[in-house]
């Protein structure tokens, strides 16, 4: 029982050092509270490059990493990159 409360200690005071960074958003409402729009632009890509197979090398991989970004450039501008 010791070590769970130990356990529970250990994280209540890890989180509190974050707490600068975890409320910032209170004091400026442009921040949201979570990434979900940021976790949403990273999918497509990740789950890509997993299934091309073809970004495993350096090369590879930056040409990935620019496409993508043009990609979602384009998106992010409110047009269709795929029309």
């Amino acid at each position: 029982m010791e070590k769970i409360h130990l356990k529970v200690r250990v994280n209540v005071l890890k989180s509190l050092s974050y707490q600068k960074g975890l409320s910032a958003f209170l004091g400026h409402p442009r921040i949201p509270m979570e990434n979900n729009a940021f976790e949403r632009t990273l999918r497509a890509p990740v789950i890509s490059s997993c299934l091309s197979f073809g970004s495993s090398g350096p090369l590879g991989a930056e040409t990935a990493g620019r496409l993508f970004s043009v990609l979602q450039t384009v998106t992010m501008n409110g047009l269709n990159p795929y029309m």
